[in-house]
C-alpha cells in the first residue's frame, strides 16, 4: 500500500492553483479550488497510475523516430482493453493519427513531441515520444496569393439565426484590401521597412516569400494592409530574439482593413503575445475593424497565441492556433475582448500550454462554426461579461480537463475580475446548434446566464454534462440534443465548479 502526504504552503491565486508534481517518475495532477474550503485533492490512486504506467511503457512505435517520413501507426488500446488517447505538439506534420507531412525544404527539419494518455477512471497519466521529421528534398514552388478567400456562413445557419435573434443581429463586413501597391520580402529581409513602405502609400500587400522570416523585434502594422505569405506550410515568422511586446501588434488606436494570411507565427516559446491588436476604444463607431486573419498557424507563443480587443468585425478562417498560453492559466490560445461582430470558422484552438482555448469576454453578434477545442488542462471556451448573441454551430470540445463551455456572469475590470450576479454582466443569447461534448470532465456550466438554447447537439461528459445556477429557467432544450446525464441545476454557489 502506498502512503504520501502533500502539503499546500502558499496560493498563487484566489481561484486555483494547477500544477503537476513528480512522484516516482509519474506526474499527478494536484489542484486547489477555492470553493473546497481549503483542501488538497489528488486526481488518481496510485494503483490506478502504476497500472497506467506499465500499459505506456509497453508501447512500441515503429520507424526512425529520429528521422521519421512516413506514417506512424499508433494503437488506440492496450492488449486488455484500456483506450490511449493520442496528442501531437505539432499538428502540421503530425497528426494525432499517426499522418506525417513532411516540411518544406525552405523550412528545415519539425521536431514534434507526441504524447499517449491513458485513462482509469479519474486516473490519466502520459508519455512522451520526441520525433524528427526531415524536410522534404525539394518543394514545389508557392507564390503568395493576397486576395482574401470568401467566407461565409453555414447554409442552415442562417435561418436558425435569424429566427433567434431576429433584426438584433449585426452581419459581418471583411476588410477592403488595396491592391495597387506590392512590397516582396525574402527571408531575413527587413518586414518592417516593407510595411511602412505599404503605410505610407496608404495601403497594400507585404508579401512574404517562402522560408523563415526571424523576427527579432515586434511588427508593427498599418491600415488596408495585407500581410500575405506563400502558404502557412512554406511561410514561417519565428520569434528568435526576446523582446517586450508581441510579435505583430497595432499603432496606438484604431486599425482597420487588415489581413493577415497564408503563414504562421511561432513563437518559439520565447516571452509575449502572438497577434496583439486594440484600438484602446470602446465605442464601437471610433474601434476601427475589419480584421481577418486567414488560412494561419499560430504555435508555441508563451503568452496569448491572439489577443484582440475592441475591435469590429473580426474574422478567423482556417486557422490553427496550438500551444500557447505557457505563462499561466490565465493566457490562453486565444482572448478577444470587447469584439462587435465576430466569425470564426473552420479553424482549431486546441491544445492550449496552461489556459482555456478560448475566451471571449464582451463579445456581441459572434458566431463559431465547424471549429474545435481540444486536449486541454481547463475550459474549452469562457463566455463571460455582457456577451450578447454567441452562436456554436458544427463545433467539437473533447477532451478538456475541466469544463468545454463555461459561460458565466462576471464583470471584467481594469484591476481585477469580479465575480457577480447582475444580469448586466451576464451572457444572453446562446445559442448551441448541432455541437458535439465529448469526453471533457464537464460539457457545460452555466452560471447566470440568459437564454440559451441547445438543439441537436450532443453531450457525453466524465462528471456532468450541463450544471445551471440560476439559468435553470434560461435554458431550452430540444428533443435532438443528446445527454448522458440529465442537467443538474444547482441551489448555491459551492455546487458548480470555480474553473
Amino acid at each position: 500500500m502506498h502512503l504520501f502526504r502533500v502539503t499546500l504552503f502558499a496560493i498563487v491565486t484566489p481561484c486555483a492553483l494547477l500544477a503537476d508534481r513528480p512522484f516516482d517518475g509519474a506526474f499527478l495532477r494536484l489542484y486547489k479550488d477555492a470553493s473546497l474550503d481549503g483542501q488538497t485533492h489528488i486526481q488518481g490512486a496510485l494503483t490506478d497510475r502504476d497500472g497506467l504506467r506499465l500499459r505506456l511503457d509497453a508501447i512500441t512505435l515503429t520507424g526512425d523516430l529520429s528521422n521519421l517520413t512516413s506514417d506512424l501507426a499508433l494503437p488506440a488500446r492496450s492488449g486488455d482493453g484500456y483506450a490511449f488517447r493520442w496528442w501531437s505538439s505539432d499538428a502540421e506534420h503530425l497528426t494525432s493519427t499517426g499522418k506525417v507531412t513532411r516540411p518544406r525544404s525552405s523550412l528545415g527539419p519539425a521536431t514534434v513531441l507526441l504524447k499517449v494518455f491513458a485513462r482509469k477512471g479519474d486516473t490519466e497519466i502520459d508519455r512522451s515520444f520526441t520525433i524528427t521529421i526531415p524536410e522534404e528534398t525539394a518543394s514545389a514552388p508557392s507564390t503568395p496569393k493576397p486576395a482574401l478567400a470568401p467566407v461565409t456562413l453555414a447554409a442552415d445557419l442562417v435561418p436558425l439565426v435569424e429566427s433567434h435573434w431576429t433584426t438584433a443581429y449585426s452581419p459581418i463586413s471583411t476588410p477592403r484590401q488595396s491592391f495597387d501597391f506590392t512590397v516582396s520580402v525574402a527571408p531575413g529581409e527587413s518586414i518592417q521597412a516593407a510595411i511602412d513602405l505599404v503605410g505610407k502609400r496608404g495601403g497594400g500587400i507585404v508579401a512574404l516569400a517562402s522560408g523563415i522570416h526571424p523576427l527579432t523585434s515586434p511588427l508593427t502594422l498599418c491600415d488596408r494592409l495585407t500581410l500575405v505569405g506563400a502558404g502557412r506550410d512554406y511561410t514561417v515568422i519565428r520569434k528568435t530574439a526576446d523582446f517586450p511586446g508581441a510579435s505583430l501588434r497595432n499603432p496606438k488606436g484604431a486599425l482597420s482593413d487588415v489581413v493577415l494570411k497564408d503563414f504562421t507565427i511561432d513563437g518559439d516559446g520565447r516571452p509575449g503575445n502572438g497577434v496583439e491588436i486594440s484600438s484602446g476604444i470602446d465605442d464601437p463607431a471610433k474601434q476601427g475593424g475589419r480584421i481577418l486573419l486567414q488560412n494561419l498557424v499560430v504555435r508555441d507563443v508563451f503568452d496569448h497565441g491572439v489577443h484582440i480587443k475592441r475591435v469590429s468585425d473580426l474574422l478567423f478562417d482556417r486557422v490553427r492556433i496550438n500551444n500557447c498560453g505557457n505563462h499561466s492559466e490565465l493566457h490562453h490560445n486565444s482572448y478577444l475582448l470587447g469584439i462587435n461582430r465576430l466569425l470564426i470558422t473552420d479553424s482549431d484552438f486546441s491544445s492550449p500550454v496552461g489556459g482555456k482555448c478560448l475566451k471571449l469576454t464582451r463579445v456581441v453578434d459572434g458566431i463559431l462554426q465547424r471549429t474545435r477545442f481540444a486536449d486541454g488542462l481547463l475550459n474549452g471556451i469562457q463566455i463571460d461579461d455582457a456577451s450578447r448573441r454567441i452562436a456554436l454551430h458544427d463545433c467539437r470540445f473533447e477532451h478538456l480537463g475541466r469544463t468545454a463551455l463555461w459561460v458565466i456572469c462576471e464583470r471584467f475590470g481594469p484591476t481585477a475580475t469580479r465575480y457577480t450576479t447582475d444580469p448586466a454582466y451576464a451572457p444572453q443569447q446562446l445559442l448551441v446548434h448541432r455541437c458535439t461534448v465529448t469526453d471533457n470532465t464537464r460539457g457545460a456550466v452555466l452560471k447566470d446566464i440568459r437564454d440559451v438554447t441547445i438543439l441537436e447537439s450532443t453531450f457525453r461528459n466524465r462528471e456532468h454534462d450541463i450544471i445551471t445556477l440560476r439559468s435553470a429557467s434560461e435554458l431550452k432544450l430540444d428533443a435532438a440534443t443528446r445527454l448522458a446525464k440529465p442537467p443538474l441545476h444547482a441551489q448555491v454557489p459551492e455546487d458548480v465548479p470555480i474553473l
